[in-house]
């Protein structure tokens, strides 16, 4: 009989930690990222995300948008870089359990210095031409 009432209380205490669910504890980090100068969203972004136990890592998709679920709270760095912008990285960001943190993110683009250089040909002029 005791085993049975030890049976059926384990089993209480397991069905009431189960009604919490990982949804309940856990947060989301979303956004958007977009050339600074001109507010157009950039598709292809890489977004690196980690924390003490985590490293996630995602990438905007036409829109310029990205989403991060069930993410546990916690205080994470967020690195965001594309190859034609100048790399950007946030710290400390805070995420509080039950709590959905949108960011917009801005990039500014690299500035790229083309250096040309023109040769010219000189041909030296033998004089006569033969025409036949």
């Amino acid at each position: 009989m005791k085993t049975l009432q030890l049976f059926i209380l384990l089993l209480g205490l397991l069905l009431v930690g189960s009604l919490k669910t990982p949804a309940q504890q856990t947060g989301k980090i979303a956004g958007t990222v977009s050339d600074k100068d001109s507010n157009v969203q950039l598709s292809g972004v890489s977004i690196i995300l980690t924390g003490p136990d985590t490293l996630l890592g995602t990438i905007t998709n036409l829109d310029g948008f990205f989403e991060m679920t069930m993410l546990t709270p916690d205080r994470y760095t967020i690195e965001i870089s594309h190859k034609n912008y100048n790399p950007r990285i946030i710290k400390k960001v805070v995420l509080n359990k039950d709590i959905d943190l949108v960011l917009n993110i801005k990039l500014t683009p690299l500035l790229v210095n083309y250096e040309s250089t023109v040769t010219r040909n000189k041909q030296k002029n033998s004089g006569d031409v033969n025409q036949d």
